[in-house]
């Protein structure tokens, strides 16, 4: 097991596990966010978490019924519901589903007009806290938060922010670039991934 869960930190050594404890090999890895093995998590930060993306039912659901290849039936299987998909957000799954991660494909050789994320996230950390966002150093996306500030004046308060992300055209097959957002408070870190792939266009 290369990722052990939160609750056996305890009684986990990383001698236990060559995934972890070879991760790191010092030479540059041209897939960077896709590439991860398991890293390394302190317990202490872990137990006391500050911003979460909850994600419900359905928002799954929704994620589902954006996908064109879903049939009802399938839906049916993994919901155990009867699903009528209505009309989906046509921002793509990376933008509807509200989970931390960011990431979205760019067609070869075309610059992409841009690719918006809505997320909302509750505040668990402390009652009167201001974050502030930070973004990675990446020359080929352009990258904006909005807004850039979030002040939270109670627990369980939730807020939302927007993430905009647009750059040139991509050359390179089976290319990732991505970089991250990071919400600070000056004691916590809670940082997002944010990844752009590339594909090919094939026209019939």
């Amino acid at each position: 097991m290369s990722a052990p869960g939160v609750d056996i930190l305890a009684a986990w050594s990383p001698k236990a596990s060559s995934a972890t404890t070879r991760a790191f090999d010092d030479l540059p890895v041209l897939a960077k966010e896709l590439a991860y093995g398991a890293g390394q998590i302190d317990p202490i930060q872990a137990v006391n978490p500050s911003l979460v993306c909850d994600a419900l039912e359905a928002d799954y659901i929704e994620m589902l019924c954006s996908l064109s290849d879903h049939p009802p039936e399938d839906l049916k299987i993994i919901s155990d519901k009867d699903i009528t998909c209505e009309k989906t957000s046509e921002l793509g799954i990376g933008a509807i589903l509200n989970y931390p991660s960011m990431s979205d494909g760019a067609a070869i050789n075309n610059s992409f007009d841009g690719f918006n994320y809505l997320r909302t996230v509750t505040n668990v950390g402390f009652p009167n806290s201001i974050y502030k966002a930070t973004i990675g150093v990446e020359p080929q996306l352009n990258v904006t938060v909005t807004p850039s500030v979030l002040s939270f004046k109670s627990l369980n308060e939730k807020q939302q922010f927007k993430v905009y992300v647009n750059g040139p055209a991509f050359t390179k097959v089976s290319w990732v670039v991505s970089t991250d957002l990071v919400w600070s408070d000056g004691f916590h870190n809670i940082r997002s991934p944010i990844v752009i792939w590339t594909y090919f266009l094939i026209n019939f």
